[in-house]
């Protein structure tokens, strides 16, 4: 017998602004919600550093990390790239997709 793999995507909470490239992310997001498959609520607003995201990505976001570390390792997840993360309640957005990186090493 198969046995169904759950099907898991990255939610980059994409509900603000109007702009033709937000649409198709959020389009796609809906899609994924119809067919039923398991969100994994993205990151939190971050704030921009001159030094760099990742430290305050990784010390902001330890719930949004224990979720990905809880998806079985045979899993599909399902991630827009590039992975954005609005700050400042949408005036701007970081590039997180260097946590694909970690996800790619879970998975390996």
């Amino acid at each position: 017998m198969w046995e169904k793999l759950m099907i898991y995507f990255l939610s980059e909470n994409t509900s603000t602004g109007t702009n033709a490239g937000n649409k198709a992310r959020m389009d796609t997001e809906a899609i994924l919600q119809e067919k039923n498959y398991c969100s994994i609520e993205g990151p939190k607003s971050i704030k921009r550093l001159k030094h760099g995201n990742k430290l305050s990505f990784f010390l902001k976001n330890n719930n949004f990390l224990r979720r990905l570390n809880k998806i079985p390792k045979n899993e599909y997840i399902v991630v827009q790239y590039p992975f954005l993360v609005s700050y400042k309640n949408g005036e701007g957005w970081l590039d997180c997709s260097f946590i694909l990186e970690r996800l790619a090493k879970k998975k390996s």
